[in-house]
């Protein structure tokens, strides 16, 4: 993704419009799959890594 498409995804999570976090999702797990899996984890400790990041994510976008 690029700069300008990363701001408007972080823009649309802080106003909680549907399908912000699918998109998230769908842009950026593979990738994190990609990685885990590659140093040794499992396709599920890549789940938990990614699910812990969007609870993270979600969690600063909510601080004003």
């Amino acid at each position: 993704m690029s700069k300008s498409k990363d701001i408007a995804l972080i823009e649309s999570l802080k106003k909680d419009a549907s399908g912000s976090y699918a998109l998230l999702y769908r842009d950026y797990f593979g990738m994190v799959r990609h990685l885990v899996t590659r140093n040794n984890g499992s396709v599920e400790d890549s789940s938990d890594v990614f699910q812990d990041s969007i609870i993270g994510l979600f969690e600063l976008i909510q601080k004003k």
